[in-house]
């Protein structure tokens, strides 16, 4: 999506936010907020400024349980 001409946080919210909607799961997927479902990614350095840290995981976690 970058290399199409989308900036990071763009592509992040389009692969996150926006993707949640269009699955119509947005009401429990797609951002963190209390009563939602906590999947996310710790990274060693902010996507925003190196995207290719996303090749990095250092831990994955489902439904607010570390499973990587």
């Amino acid at each position: 999506m970058v290399e199409a001409g989308m900036t990071p946080m763009d592509a992040i919210v389009a692969s996150t936010k926006i993707a949640s909607e269009l699955l119509y799961i947005d009401e429990n997927y797609g951002t963190l907020e209390k009563g939602k479902f906590a999947d996310f990614l710790v990274l060693d350095e902010n996507p925003l400024d190196n995207l290719d840290t996303l090749f990095n995981i250092d831990e994955v976690y489902k439904l607010g349980k570390l499973v990587k």
